[in-house]
């Protein structure tokens, strides 16, 4: 088959995490279009892509650790009894091969031919894999600073700029493979924190900085709460100014994780140009106490109280502006919200960030049920949960959800808020709109509805506006 024509079949361009537009193969039934019907072994291995060819040797598997761990849960093959012990020399070639095909320079080669040229260029610079290796991981490094059974947070340093030092001397040879130095590399550090159970889900993610004047690299640095590393909390935000910024209000999050989203919020509050007229008031709900205790201790949150655990939600009337921190599930917060006879006017926006593990068949219907990560929970769309969700917003009020799952599961999410009206008159949203994180998470998407009443349709408005830097899409439920 021609390139040409194969890439029309097979690939589709995707925007990645920084904005940059990528080829790549298409996604089918949750997994690579070139898998067999069985959906378990690759159909073209002896030619498969470059990138499949040098995995699982890629730079953000091997950067440390936690990342090597992350990533044997998802390929069996690692660590495996049988598994072949691979040199650093080894390791380092593959490294070499996937950059110089992922900077754009070899997508025209295939992996042998790659190979080739980088066996000639080792003739003139012997020492290019070991330079390569050791300017890696003298800019690359990951190191676990908390670590239970059930939680773990990583910090990661990585170069800021694209063009990596490669520690190689710049020859001719070495421009043809696209390696070339650069002269220094700054680097940035976050801070992630990772379920162990669900590794390849990171709840959070924050930028550390250095906040004194010292520029030693041994300085303390400490999140950073005036950014957002992670789409799908940029896009969260988004929703969450446009009806806090000018006026304050009350703000829950179910599935507070590290709260770096409600730590954002509250720090451009305090720092707005725009006098607010009232305080921001922000619960963070949590059902584990140990991920509420890490989120002050490693990501900076700022709690008004000390954990409440299972007692009913507060009305946090004449509080100043922050944060109140909850330990309890998410559905019996909002149970004691609305039980307390102070909490009245409702909340102004409700953000629910947290997944559950379900079973689903994947596919066909007569496909074998796999476990997959869904957001929300199950449990907050039935009609209890969506009733409940509905009440303790205030009319005008903002409903916005993190999607995750197959399309089947946005597709039921979307049709669910869209038909509540039908089941029960208080539960109506104005038309919910869905919008992409970004196209390479294709099964990663952002619900924002407005709860029908008085003001609904300003602030319907307004979202339409703010939101329309990012793209919209629509499920079509069969």
């Amino acid at each position: 088959m021609e390139p040409f024509s194969f890439a029309q079949q097979y690939c589709e361009d995707r925007e990645n995490e920084n904005g940059e537009i990528l080829t790549s193969l298409k996604n089918k039934d949750g997994g690579c279009i070139l898998l067999d019907k069985d959906g378990r072994k690759c159909s073209v291995y002896e030619v498969r892509p470059v990138q499949c060819r040098t995995y699982p040797f890629w730079p953000s598997a091997v950067v440390g650790k936690a990342e090597w761990s992350n990533e044997a849960t998802r390929c069996e093959g690692i660590n495996a009894s049988s598994a072949k012990i691979h040199s650093l020399r080894d390791i380092s070639r593959q490294l070499v091969l996937g950059q110089v095909h992922d900077r754009g320079v070899g997508q025209q080669w295939t992996y042998e031919e790659a190979d080739a040229l980088l066996v000639e260029t080792e003739k003139n610079n012997p020492d290019i894999l070991a330079d390569f290796a050791q300017d890696f991981f003298n800019s690359h490094s990951s190191m676990i600073v908390y670590e239970t059974a059930s939680i773990r947070v990583v910090d990661v340093t990585v170069p800021v700029s694209e063009n990596v030092d490669d520690g190689m001397e710049s020859n001719d040879a070495d421009a043809d493979i696209g390696m070339s130095r650069t002269a220094a590399v700054m680097k940035r550090t976050t801070r992630r924190l990772d379920f162990i159970d669900r590794p390849m889900l990171s709840q959070t993610e924050v930028l550390l900085i250095n906040t004194s004047n010292n520029l030693n690299t041994s300085a303390v640095l400490t999140p950073d709460p005036s950014s957002l590393q992670m789409r799908v909390h940029e896009l969260l935000a988004t929703a969450c100014e446009t009806v806090l910024d000018t006026h304050g209000g009350r703000m829950a999050l179910i599935g507070a994780g590290g709260c770096a989203l409600p730590s954002y919020l509250l720090h451009k509050h305090k720092h707005s140009k725009i006098q607010p007229a009232g305080h921001l008031i922000i619960d963070a709900v949590d059902m584990s106490a140990e991920v509420l205790d890490v989120a002050s201790t490693y990501f900076g949150a700022t709690f008004l109280n000390k954990q409440v655990n299972g007692e009913k939600a507060t009305s946090a009337l004449g509080c100043a502006s922050g944060m109140f921190s909850y330990h309890m599930e998410g559905l019996t917060y909002l149970k004691h919200l609305l039980e307390n006879e102070h909490v009245t006017a409702g909340l102004d926006v409700l953000v629910i960030d947290a997944s559950q593990a379900a079973k689903l068949s994947m596919g066909t219907e007569n496909s074998e049920k796999e476990v997959v990560d869904l957001a929300p929970p199950p449990a907050f769309m039935h009609a209890s949960g969506l009733k409940r969700m509905t009440q303790s917003l205030r009319p005008g009020g903002v409903l916005a959800l993190n999607l995750l799952g197959p399309p089947e599961w946005m597709a039921t999410v979307q049709k669910l808020i869209t038909d509540a009206k039908a089941s029960d008159e208080s539960m109506a949203f104005i038309a919910p709109m869905i919008f992409d994180i970004h196209a390479s998470a294709a099964s990663n998407h952002v619900l924002v509805a407005v709860r029908a009443g008085t003001g609904a349709e300003a602030v319907q408005a307004a979202l339409s506006e703010a939101m329309a830097k990012y793209n919209r899409v629509h499920f079509n439920v069969c």
